[in-house]
Order: structure tokens, then sequence, then C-alpha cells
């Protein structure tokens, strides 16, 4: 008897010792002709992608990949981002083969981005004994929260939201650029999803009993009057003038669209709701605008002017990011903040005049501005974070009007050599602060008057 448990607590002691070998190791297993990586984690297979060689690829997987549901003694328990594009194996030519892909009982989680490499395919089918997720019309759903988690690429050209459903994933729809019409249940009530990456979108649709969103003439609003979504093959919208408000996202991706008209009604604009409109031209926002999300004009190829409301308090983080033909901006005088990266790689503007308004300016807020060649800063003792105007390869002058910054953490950072900098009332704590940053005054000291300040060595 003591021979049989002394036995038994070394087998447990072993097996311990392999299972912790295995929770740090990438381990292979072959399984109907595929060799599968993995690494082993709270008792489950992690799989991250499979062995190029000795590959035996059957035909029929060619069109329909089944997630094995044991990898040799562990059962499958998650699909990582790369699992399908960690190896030359999931090369392009395989990939765009891709039909149907299969989930089996054992999985408990799947990284959304792991159907990324599939372009084409149809559906996702799921085992019907697995407790997490199940499957209909070509989507894949998580039974608990009643909520659509991942949408195929083509899953068809109209895709209807299962009825029952009540949320729907932040990035369900990121691979699915070829449906042409969404239709809404009417049990839906959570966040609306962002629809930015589906580019033949022509039409949503919002079934009869929904309480919290309505559809007219193929667009989407929510009861309290705010536009979450809209189809993206549009080329000109007119924003009904019952709208207080824009969604995130919402025309997000209408890399056609050239003209936008907002009404007056219209006082709150969301995070991205602009973002990756390349055609669009200009944009007037009305005055009663009090807010615009970050990222709300990223990716605007287009734009080349726009006139902000006079009230507004704050420009956003990547607010204007890469709006590479943005040539002129006028800040408002109620600014306050300029976010981190607000004016991200805007490289054809020439000049730039920051309002005393202004009390803080964020990281890398002018980064990549090539076209600047003058700021003005009227601003008073703001806070400035590590390299405002670093990338402003064509810098040649800016001019503060007020106090040194408060803050201030390396702002002259990656700027030109010959840069120079103005002091409109010089005093010692100017002096001692362009020193240290690796600047020299043309003159005498003189508090007060005006000094122009040099890099030191030109």
């Amino acid at each position: 008897m003591r021979t049989i448990t002394l036995l038994t607590v070394l087998s447990s002691v072993l097996l311990s010792s392999a299972h912790a070998r295995d929770e740090r190791s990438v381990l292979r297993a072959e399984v109907d002709g595929i060799p599968w990586f993995y690494h082993v984690k709270d008792g489950g297979a992690v799989l991250k992608g499979v062995d190029p060689c000795e590959v035996n690829l059957k035909k029929d997987h060619r069109r329909n990949v089944l997630i094995p549901a044991m990898v040799d003694v562990f059962p499958v328990r998650e699909l990582t981002e790369d699992v399908f594009v960690m190896s030359p194996y999931w090369n392009n030519e395989t990939c765009l083969t891709v039909e149907v892909l299969t989930l089996p009982e054992s999985l408990r989680k799947i990284d959304f981005r792991a159907i990324k490499a599939f372009r084409n395919l149809a559906r996702i089918e799921v085992d019907v004994r697995n407790p997490v997720y199940e499957s209909e019309g070509g989507g894949l759903y998580i039974r608990q929260d009643k909520e659509l988690f991942l949408v195929p690429p083509i899953p068809s050209e109209v895709f209807r939201i299962r009825p029952g459903t009540m949320c729907v994933f932040p990035a369900a729809f990121r691979y699915a650029d070829k449906i042409e019409s969404l239709v809404i249940p009417s049990s839906m009530e959570g966040d609306f999803p962002a629809l930015s990456h589906c580019r033949a979108l022509k039409a949503i649709t919002v079934e009869i009993g929904n309480k919290t969103y309505y559809s007219q003439n193929g667009t989407v609003m929510r009861r309290d009057g705010v536009l979450v979504a809209c189809p993206k093959a549009i080329e000109t919208y007119d924003v009904d003038n019952r709208i207080v408000g824009i969604g995130p996202y919402c025309f997000s991706g209408c890399a056609q669209m050239k003209e936008l008209t907002i009404p007056e009604s219209v006082t709150n604009i969301s995070e991205g709701a602009f973002s990756g409109c390349r055609r669009l031209l200009s944009v007037r926002l009305p005055d009663g605008v009090a807010s615009i999300g970050g990222f709300s004009f990223r990716g605007c190829l287009g734009l080349r002017k726009i006139a902000l409301p006079k009230n507004l308090s704050m420009i956003g983080t990547h607010l204007f990011g890469d709006c590479t033909n943005l040539s002129s901006i006028s800040i408002p005088r109620e600014v306050k903040v300029i976010a981190d990266n607000a004016f991200w790689r805007c490289s054809s503007l020439s000049f730039v005049e920051v309002p005393q308004s202004v009390t803080n300016i964020g990281y890398s807020a002018f980064w990549g501005c090539t076209s600047v060649e003058e700021f003005h800063i009227s601003s008073n003792e703001c806070y400035m974070d590590w390299g405002v105007f670093a990338g402003c390869a064509s810098l040649k002058r800016i001019v503060f009007e007020g106090k040194v910054p408060k803050r201030r953490r390396r702002i002259f950072e990656h700027t030109p050599d010959g840069l120079k900098i103005v002091v409109k009332k010089d005093s010692r704590e100017w002096a001692l602060f362009l020193d240290q940053e690796g600047f020299k005054p043309r003159g005498r000291f003189a508090s007060g008057q005006e000094m122009t300040y040099d890099r030191k060595g030109w």
C-alpha cells in the first residue's frame, strides 16, 4: 500500500514538473497533417501557429480549417492573434482559399485578429457543445453575453445580426469589408460597433421595435438625437437638423465623401467621427460644438482648411493626425489644451499661432509638421511636454510672448540646428532655461526687452 502511495506521489511530482516546463516552452504537435506550435496555460493548449516544415496539407484544409480539440494531451483553449500568420506556411495563396473556420468544443478564447489573414472567409462554425461560443449566419457569438463577437469578411451581401442579440463587440466588423447591407435586430441596445472597415456598406436597417436605435435612409440614429452610423460608399451627406451629436467613428472610412454639412443643432462630435475620410476637402463646424473627440479628422488627406468652433476648449489627441494637406489652422481663443500628437504629421502647415488661453501642450503635439517655419506662442507659463516641436524640419523661429513654461520636458528635441528662439520679454528665468536647453543670447541681458537666442555653436 505504501509502495503504491509513493509511486502515486512520485508520478504527480513528475507530471507537475512536466507541466511547469510546458508552461514556459513552445511545443509542437501534429494533428491531421498540420504541425501546430503551442504552449500550455492552466492545463490547456494555446495555439500560436504552425510549423512550415513537413506539412502534409490535405485538399479539404484549403477551404475548411478545422481547429483541433486536442494537441498531445492538452485541450485547445485559446487562439492567439498570430496563429495563422506566424509562419510561411500560412502564405497569401493558402489563406485566400480558406472559406470556413471551424472551432472545437474545447475552445474558450479567441483573439478577434486571428482571422485577419483569411480575406475570403465566409463562415465561422462552432461545435454545438462549446459552452462559450456559438455561430449563426456565418458570425461568431458569445452565448452568455448575447453578444456578436466576430463577423467574417464575406458572410453574405446582407448580414443580419440574429434576433436576441443585445450588444456587439467593438471590433466585430474589423474584417467584414465586403458587406453591402446590415440589419440590426430590435433587441440590440449596447454601444454601436465601429463600421470603419465595411467599405462596401450601402445601407443599414434597424428592425421596428428597437428602443435604442432607429434607421432612416440607410443611416442609424440613437433616439436621444445622436447619429451613430452611415453607409461608407457615400460622396456627400447632409446631417439632419434634429441631430445633436455625431457618434464615435460614425463617418470613419467614408473614403469617397467629399462634402459634409453639419447643422447648428450639433453640439458634440465624438472620437474618430471623420477619420479616414480621405477625399473630404473642407468642413464647417458650427460654433455651438463644445467638444470634438480625439482622432476625429485623422487621415483626412484631402482636408485643406477647417474653421474650428470658437468655444472649443480642447484640441484632442491626434485630432488632425496625418492631415497632410492641411495648410492653415486658426486655434480658437478659448482652447486650453492641445493634446498629444494633435497635429501629428500635418506636413503642409507653414505657420502656427498658439493663443494666450492655452495652458497645456502635449507630447509631440506638432511632430512631423515639416513645412512649419515659425511658431508664435502667446500662452503664459503653460506646460509643454517632450518634443512639442520634434520633426519640424523647416522650423526657423519660435516666438514666446509670455513667461518661461511652468513645466517642460525637452521641448526642443529633434529641431533644426539653426533654430532661433525669440523671447519678447527677457528674464533671468528665460536665460537660465534656454542655457540648459543649449541656447545662448545674442547680446547682453536686458530684463523685459526682446532677446533672440541662437543654438550654441551657431
